[in-house]
């Protein structure tokens, strides 16, 4: 009678294989991905949600804001003084966010910055201005986001003021 040897591996032997593999995988892609390129995406949304909010808050407060934007972050400023209105006495002031109890002021981070610089106001009605004539836009304004290998385009309509994005 004749014995036969099977060789090969069993199920769990190819499972243990496969859990090791991805384990090896998935550390090597997280040291092969720059910081920049993981957090990208979040701060852009970020850039996004505060547009609208800093929207919001001219329309509640009543004054006129502006986003100033530099290659490294942004900040929200209040456009003139309006001594009746407590949130806006100081013009040029960084406005305070009543939702943190923080300075509106926002450094990207990870090697993450805009590209180019530009400012953006929006008055009572959360309509975005013209910082240096105080008319409304004749055009979108756009910010471009980088870093990481990737870049993020937001738009702000300048009839509505509707933010969009886009991006991978």
């Amino acid at each position: 009678m004749k014995i036969f040897h099977q060789s090969g591996m069993t199920i769990i032997e190819l499972a243990i294989v496969l859990v090791v593999i991805g384990i090896i995988g998935s550390i090597a892609l997280n040291k092969s991905s720059s910081p920049a390129a993981l957090t990208i995406g979040q701060q852009a949304d970020q850039f996004v949600s505060d547009i609208r909010h800093a929207q919001s808050l001219a329309q509640i407060w009543g004054c006129q804001l502006y986003f100033s934007v530099t290659s490294s972050g942004y900040q929200l400023r209040n456009k003139s003084a309006i001594a009746t209105k407590p949130q806006c006495t100081t013009a040029g002031a960084i406005v305070t966010d009543p939702s943190t109890g923080q300075v509106f002021s926002i450094t990207l981070k990870n090697d993450v910055q805009f590209t180019g610089s530009s400012t953006i106001d929006f008055d009572f009605k959360g309509q975005p201005l013209n910082n240096a004539t105080d008319l409304p836009l004749t055009a979108a304004t756009n910010y471009t986001l980088t870093g990481g290998g990737s870049t993020y385009n937001i738009s702000v309509s300048h009839v509505t003021g509707f933010v969009s994005m886009s991006g991978p």
